[in-house]
């Protein structure tokens, strides 16, 4: 009886063995484990890098629409002299071309405003709606200056014929 004892326990004695290393890798993480408080701060870590590479977008296009602004505001300058000079009857359709753009420039201003206030999420839609203002500003501009050439060159041409 001893013998048949000695031999069941041999027997199980690997199996026991077994489960006692199956306990200890449940119980002991190795270096190659993940914990949760690891996966936290990873998705941290993400989600701040993600919000300062929104911040630094953002600031960059408002400095990018700035500048544009900036130098639309040269432009007109430039134009505003061209209108005072013109014949009477043209200078009215030149000034109201200047009110035009003036306005339009007003609402790339206060979407731009509307830029530096949006939340990193929305911000996207306030891009479209300031690079749709942009746009409309650069296209009048461009039929202004067509209207400002025609004007420049009737004067020119009238000045030739005086003498």
């Amino acid at each position: 009886m001893k013998k048949i004892t000695l031999l069941i326990f041999l027997a199980f004695l690997p199996f026991a063995a077994a489960c006692n290393n199956q306990n200890q890798l449940v119980q002991e993480p190795t270096e190659t484990s993940t914990s949760a408080e690891d996966v936290k701060r990873e998705a941290k870590e993400a989600f701040e890098t993600a919000a300062t590479y929104t911040q630094e977008q953002k600031q960059k296009y408002r400095e990018e629409i700035r500048t544009q602004l900036d130098e639309f505001d040269n432009q007109l300058d430039e134009l505003r002299p061209l209108a005072e000079n013109a014949r009477e009857s043209a200078k009215i359709k030149l000034n109201k071309q200047l009110e035009m753009l003036k306005q339009k420039r007003e609402v790339a201003e206060q979407r731009l405003e509307k830029l530096r206030s949006s939340q990193d999420e929305g911000w996207a839609k306030v891009k479209d709606r300031l690079d749709k203002a942009m746009a409309d500003l650069q296209k009048s501009y461009e039929g202004a200056m067509a209207e400002f050439n025609d004007q420049k060159e009737f004067n020119q041409s009238e000045k030739k014929q005086e003498p």
